[in-house]
């Protein structure tokens, strides 16, 4: 291990971090991995034989990536070397292809030291992970943990029902997860039933976390204290909630961030742009050269480096942000701007919605129309509920630009990273109209 890297500079494991693999994984292949250049590839085939692998590969603080397949590995000719002590992960890619990133390990390894001042983590604790290492969410967890000396527990290999008993059954305190694991995990369990009373502590982003989901894991962990918060790949944490977080909130600024709002309209609307310790280094193109200046990434002489996140929302006086949805999302319909995830979030708070994707479609008179594509829970797919829905958007958003049909589907098409194929949504709705087997119009 090279001496002359500051403790603050790499990931490192702390001897206290025990790993936890559950008795059902009776044998554990070793994974693939592979050097080029200065970068080391880990194939991820499981978090359970991976992670380990991990953990001796950040001794050596040179470069990582985990990749689900040996095709995501680039041709040694067109590779470009990146900084030791650096990583790279994917972007989510709902709306278009997913992006090639480059972090330097301190820009992770700073939020670990909040958070660990924030909630009073420390080797005591037990980290739950429940996804793979290929997505940013549990690789930052499972690196979290490490570096501040908590146990981890492996449990992305196994069902959810698995996860459910290992969670009681090992006395887990911490939980990162998205919202969509967060829901499979309390459906997959009796209403009243508890599931773990040792969690303190849920952490849950990458998406808005429904209501009724979030009331029920308050009922199944009932001493936990449930955390959403707001980031993306480029920037990590942006915001995170507290108990006096208003109705359609995303929180305050995390700690030394800034948030500013740029170009305000009349209703101090405008795009979100973001400046932090935690922003990532670059982009890396498709080739494997660096991208060293993306367009949403800037220099500011009094705010350092910012981050133009895309989003487009407004900041109150009490400084809580809030989020109207995405630029490149946003649609006109009869000269009206609107966004699909305002309508989205509407129809994911009715009980029977498990998930929504609102697709706008082409039409020559308007511009566009929207297409509601809902997954429920008990598959209610009646023609009652489908005008239920269409009236519930009524209510709140004016007829013009409420959904014209809605089309049932479950499960709704996912990406690698867990959330909506949305720019696959919108080919097949411009396309053919009908990307599964139930459309019900209510026009």
């Amino acid at each position: 291990m090279p001496p002359s890297d500051p403790p603050t500079e790499r990931f490192l494991k702390h001897a206290d971090c025990k790993l936890r693999i559950p008795d059902s994984i009776s044998s554990l292949s070793p994974p693939l991995a592979t050097s080029i250049g200065d970068v080391n590839y880990i194939i991820n085939q499981s978090l359970s034989s991976s992670l380990p692998a991990l953990f001796d590969l950040i001794q050596t603080g040179k470069a990582f990536c985990v990749c689900e397949s040996t095709q995501q590995i680039e041709n040694k000719s067109e590779l470009c070397s990146l900084p030791s002590n650096s990583f790279q992960v994917l972007t989510a890619g709902s709306t278009q292809q997913p992006k090639k990133i480059v972090r330097l390990a301190r820009s992770w390894i700073s939020s670990f030291k909040t958070n660990a001042g924030l909630f009073g983590i420390d080797s005591e604790d037990k980290y739950a992970i429940v996804g793979q290492l290929t997505h940013s969410l549990p690789l930052y967890a499972s690196l979290e943990a490490a570096q501040l000396g908590a146990d981890i527990h492996c449990l992305a290999d196994v069902s959810i029902k698995k996860q459910r008993i290992y969670l009681q059954k090992w006395n887990s305190t911490i939980l990162y997860v998205t919202p969509t694991q967060l829901q499979l995990l309390v459906q997959s369990t009796q209403q009243d039933a508890t599931m773990n009373e040792t969690l303190r502590l849920i952490l849950c982003g990458g998406g808005k976390l429904q209501t009724h989901t979030k009331k029920q894991a308050q009922r199944h962990f009932p001493n936990a204290v449930i955390k959403e918060f707001y980031g993306s790949a480029e920037t990590s944490f942006i915001s995170i909630s507290d108990n006096n977080t208003p109705e359609g909130s995303v929180g305050k600024a995390y700690p030394d961030v800034n948030v500013s709002v740029q170009n305000p309209d009349r209703d101090n609307k405008g795009e979100l742009c973001v400046s932090s310790p935690y922003l990532f280094s670059h982009y890396k193109e498709a080739s494997g050269a660096h991208q060293d200046t993306a367009p949403n990434l800037s220099t500011d002489a009094a705010k350092g480096r910012t981050v133009n996140t895309g989003e487009i929302g407004s900041i109150d006086e009490q400084g809580y942000i809030y989020i109207t949805g995405r630029k490149d999302r946003m649609v006109n319909i009869a000269d009206q701007k609107v966004y699909p995830e305002l309508l989205e979030l509407l129809i994911q708070e009715l009980p029977k919605v498990n998930e929504c994707v609102v697709i706008p479609k082409h039409d020559r008179r308007k511009g566009y129309s929207l297409i509601a594509i809902v997954d429920t829970n008990d598959n209610e797919r009646s023609s009652s509920f489908t005008a239920h829905i269409i009236e519930h958007c009524k209510q709140h958003f004016s007829a013009l630009i409420s959904p014209k049909s809605v089309q049932f589907v479950s499960p709704i098409p996912k990406l690698p990273s867990g959330k909506p194929d949305i720019q696959g949504l919108s080919d097949l709705i411009n396309a053919k109209g009908k990307p599964h087997d139930r459309h019900d119009d209510n026009a």
